[in-house]
């Protein structure tokens, strides 16, 4: 397994390309986790996010994104099920 290491301010928005870069002084790599039931992680986050206020769906697919000089907006989902068509929209994320 390879040991973590620390990335320069200039390295880690290549890894995360969505990380905000103002204030960012740097980031790190960590190999060492371990997780035994992800799909916990997954239902948790969720489930954290919709306490939060956010609206989670199931069988949908995002079809289209829309971004601006601040990020990203919008994006539009497709209902697997219905067919049916929406745009979410949100603060840049």
């Amino acid at each position: 397994m390879p040991r973590h290491r620390a990335l320069t301010a200039a390295q880690t928005p290549g890894l995360a390309p969505g990380l905000a870069r103002e204030g960012l002084t740097g980031g790190y790599i960590y190999h060492d986790g371990q997780m035994l039931s992800p799909e916990r992680l997954c239902l948790s986050m969720i489930r954290s996010a919709v306490a939060g206020g956010s609206v989670a769906v199931n069988y949908a697919r995002a079809d289209a994104f829309a971004r601006d000089e601040t990020g990203l907006h919008a994006v539009t989902v497709r209902d697997m099920r219905s067919r049916r068509k929406t745009t979410l929209r949100a603060k840049p994320l």
